[in-house]
């Protein structure tokens, strides 16, 4: 990955952070962790939320930027096999998080390069 690649990657996901914050004053959201790597995947975003009912949600956010013109959407270009890796990351996070949240969200967040598209609860279908 290129170095301008790679700040443009994180200069998004910064700004990914703030919309998360804001969008989810409601909800009273927090960031936990950012970056989670591992040799097989990566977690861009990871949040509690605090859900009105007074539970505790933790939220996985994979954060897509797709500008210019391509064939498909950033949350429609979350394929299989980044799926498959997102999962097992998710899996790997869950067996070291040792906080409240009892339930498990996956979000995908993707700047068009105007604006910022939101897929909440995404199942990661097929990835047994």
């Amino acid at each position: 990955m290129t170095d301008s690649k790679l700040h443009r990657g994180l200069a998004i996901e910064e700004q990914a952070c703030r919309y998360l914050l804001i969008s989810r004053r409601q909800e009273e959201a927090r960031i936990i962790a950012r970056n989670y790597r591992w040799r097989g995947g990566e977690i861009d975003i990871v949040l509690e939320e605090n859900r009105r009912n007074g539970a505790i949600e933790l939220v996985f956010v994979e954060v897509r930027a797709r500008t210019g013109d391509f064939w498909v959407s950033g949350i429609e270009s979350v394929g299989f096999r980044k799926q498959l890796r997102l999962r097992r990351s998710i899996e790997r996070y869950l067996a070291r998080y040792s906080g409240r949240a009892r339930t498990v969200r996956v979000d995908i967040l993707a700047w068009d390069g105007k604006r910022w598209e939101e897929a909440r609860n995404v199942g990661l279908g097929g990835c047994s």
